[in-house]
């Protein structure tokens, strides 16, 4: 990528909202963990598939936020409230909410 290309992506931050899909998240993390931006995983799983906070071998660009649905909550509800939390983490200036299983290909989109 050119250096202008890497300043535009650092100003990206990716919102994976995702319930227990620990092989999504492995696939999405390595796609996900050579880019300059920002991505936060936001779980609605009773447990956790990583560490809270930064990714396992301190993969600084990508964060785990275990938002777990609470007992008679209504899935699409906790879905809701984790886009609202994810929503106050954006730093910068566009963001890109994207399931678990999807992928952009900045080669396509980058070039404007």
């Amino acid at each position: 990528m050119t250096p202008e290309e890497n300043e535009l992506l650092s100003e990206l931050t990716i919102i994976i909202p995702t319930y227990n899909r620990p092989l999504e998240l492995e696939r999405s993390i390595e796609y996900w963990r050579d880019f300059p931006l920002t991505v936060h995983i936001l779980d609605g799983a009773p447990k956790p598939c990583f560490g809270v906070g930064e990714i396992v071998n301190n993969i600084a660009n990508i964060n785990y936020h275990l938002l777990p649905t609470k007992a008679n909550e209504k899935f699409m509800q906790n879905y809701a409230e984790r886009i609202i939390d994810g929503m106050s983490l954006i730093k910068t200036k566009y963001a890109a909410l994207l399931a678990d299983d999807d992928f952009l290909r900045f080669r396509d989109c980058v070039s404007l």
